[in-house]
């Protein structure tokens, strides 16, 4: 299933997603930690799709850009307006973001806008979420391709077995003609 995955859909295969964990846990402890320029400098890598963007990333990214003091929440929502483009987002993730987007917009008028530790403090759910709905697509896509496969519809790339050295044409231990 995993090389379905890896055709499929070749952003989420196992060595993106480690990638992308990793400048996810970056980003993390970056926010935590207030160290900006690092925070800058991997959202600006972010933002020239070196790596694949998944529902997770995002939110990281809108939750970088509203803690980073150089930026307002308009960089913010200009992830977000990326992030409502790209279809396998779930609109209840999209919603819920532009909502959040907007209730800070409010509070930025009546210069209310929540400190560092409070828009941390809120990132939180906003991460499970993600994460969540990220699991729930890749295992609908594993589901209905599992299916498929059943049906006949689609068929697995065949693997090379790695005890298979047909290719070279090397004795086996168990040929008769073994030395």
């Amino acid at each position: 299933m995993d090389q379905l995955i890896r055709e499929y859909i070749p952003s989420d295969n196992v060595e993106v997603c480690k990638q992308r964990a990793k400048i996810n846990k970056n980003l993390l402890r970056s926010m935590k930690q207030k160290k900006f320029g690092d925070l800058e400098i991997q959202l600006e890598s972010l933002r020239s799709n070196v790596v694949p963007i998944d529902e997770v990333t995002y939110v990281s990214m809108v939750f970088g850009y509203l803690i980073l003091p150089r930026h307002d929440v308009s960089s913010a929502e200009s992830v977000v307006e990326r992030m409502c483009t790209v279809d396998f987002i779930h609109p209840s993730l999209k919603n819920l973001l532009t909502g959040f987007i907007k209730s800070l917009k409010t509070l930025e008028k009546f210069d209310a806008v929540p400190n560092h530790t409070a828009l941390l403090k809120a990132s939180l759910p906003f991460l499970e979420i993600a994460t969540e709905i990220r699991k729930l697509r890749i295992l609908a896509f594993r589901v209905t391709m599992d299916q498929k496969v059943k049906s006949g519809e689609v068929v697995l790339p065949e693997t090379k077995n790695e005890d298979d050295d047909d290719e070279y044409d090397l004795p086996r231990v168990d040929d008769e003609h073994a030395v």
